[in-house]
């Protein structure tokens, strides 16, 4: 196995019961739209408003501030790779307001998010393929 997926395996007993951000970000639409940083920049920004209107209706009060620390997290993360472009896909996971995870995969896919306890498994496959 590749270190990448050693990691992630550590992180799924690591943040087992911690509330998690996992998100897969596609490059492929900003890479159509002329694939400059600053498109990049806009992509990721929906993005996040697409993850804060799906989550913020289901995060308890208890949760919201955790919920909103780790998606802003994220999305600075994301912003501020100004190799972006480079990659296919971006996997990040957020937990506890850090960043615990963030890696290119050569993977196309629709970009998604989730918030629970514990990374997701939803990127396995992708991840896995890769090792």
């Amino acid at each position: 196995m590749s270190p990448n997926v050693n990691r992630l395996f550590e992180l799924v007993e690591e943040l087992a019961d911690t509330p998690t951000l996992s998100a897969y970000l596609c490059t492929d639409g900003a890479r159509r739209r002329g694939g400059t940083h600053g498109v990049w920049v806009l992509e990721v920004e929906c993005f996040v408003r697409e993850l804060r209107q799906r989550y913020s209706s289901v995060t308890t009060r208890a949760n919201r501030d955790i919920f909103e620390r780790n998606l802003r997290r994220l999305e600075l993360r994301l912003r501020g790779l100004p190799q972006a472009m480079r990659a296919r896909a971006w996997l990040v996971i957020v937990a506890r307001g850090d960043v615990h995870y963030c890696a290119p995969v050569p993977f196309d896919g629709p970009s998604e998010g989730h918030w629970q306890r514990g990374p997701t498994f939803l990127f396995a496959p992708r991840v896995a393929y890769h090792s």
